[in-house]
């Protein structure tokens, strides 16, 4: 058994040799592997620990960072069934505690409990345990008790930009997992469009008496994904209208440059509501302009520029569309 003095020692020469740095990771390693088994995963060793060892001061973004994920880990409890389930080989269990972790699990995918991006590795796993024969539920029922818990768990899932592929190791299961597969993307799709639905209601509802604050907002790194979506269809027409034409002239130019980037932030398609908003909107700012005081030279002449970059926007994504 090494001595907490041992350690030091051998830590403290590490330090002052940095030739010697490497001897640090070994020797922590070593420690690990032998006080906890390598099977073991189940352990956390935070980086920030380690910083604190090889440099002698403690990194408090990194550790604040690590204690909020296992704040975050300990109040979501049903994580860690699946998470052991997953992450162990499941020999190393008893069969009572197989038993209990298996059920806890599978009610955690079926209550919807976790994320939908969960749901085709764990279809997968638990198809295997049923072909292994270590669980009494058919094919069938897992299959119906997972697209239950996928409905519910679309509630409490963020849509992601890139869903990571899945392994098929059984040929057998390839036909179940590409069909929960495909229903998680079409799910994906759908939290992408209500996020981009909340995000643009929200935004719009600066205009015009926070105008500042919206061009400012919609170009922010948090934001700019709305750009390369077709937004302005989350917006009615009458609404629109209504705050276009409440907007101080500066504003107006400010909106002319963002309809004009619009298409270049990675728009590839068209959209046919978006299309219908934006036509019924450029027929009501003609009956506006066409009923204007000729002698308001500027605010006209803004207007007259809102129409035509709303109808170069709309033919720029359809040629889009068409390559």
């Amino acid at each position: 058994m090494r001595t907490s003095s041992h350690i030091s020692y051998r830590l403290g020469l590490s330090q002052r040799d940095n030739k010697k740095k490497p001897m640090i990771n070994e020797f922590i390693n070593e420690v690990i592997n032998a006080k906890y088994g390598k099977s073991n995963r189940d352990i956390s060793f935070f980086y920030s620990v380690r910083i604190l060892i090889e440099k002698g001061y403690l990194d408090t973004e990194i550790f604040k960072k690590e204690i909020n994920g296992i704040l975050k880990h300990k109040k979501q409890d049903y994580v860690s069934s699946t998470y052991r389930l997953f992450n162990y080989g499941y020999w190393e269990f008893t069969d009572s505690q197989f038993e209990h972790i298996s059920k806890s699990s599978y009610n955690e995918f079926k209550n919807g409990n976790l994320e939908i991006f969960d749901y085709t590795n764990g279809l997968k796993y638990f198809l295997y345990y049923h072909k292994k024969g270590l669980i009494k539920n058919t094919i069938l029922e897992i299959e119906e008790d997972f697209y239950i818990g996928l409905k519910k768990a679309k509630k409490i899932s963020k849509p992601r930009n890139f869903i990571p592929p899945f392994d098929i190791e059984d040929p057998s299961f390839e036909d179940a997992l590409n069909r929960m597969s495909i229903k998680v993307k079409e799910y994906n799709e759908d939290l992408k469009n209500e996020k981009i639905e909340d995000e643009a209601i929200a935004l719009f509802n600066l205009l015009p008496t926070q105008s500042d604050t919206f061009f400012n907002k919609i170009y922010q790194e948090e934001y700019r994904g709305l750009l390369s979506q077709p937004f302005f269809k989350f917006i009615s027409s009458d609404v629109l209208y209504e705050k276009i034409t409440s907007l101080e002239n500066k504003d107006k130019m400010n909106l002319i440059k963002l309809i004009s980037n619009c298409p270049y932030y990675g728009r590839l398609v068209s959209d046919k509501e978006e299309e219908k908003t934006l036509t019924n909107l450029i027929i009501k700012l003609e009956k506006y302009y066409d009923g204007r005081n000729k002698s308001m030279a500027l605010s006209n002449s803004l207007i007259h520029d809102i129409i035509k970059s709303f109808k170069d926007y709309i033919s720029v994504i359809k040629v889009k569309k068409e390559r």
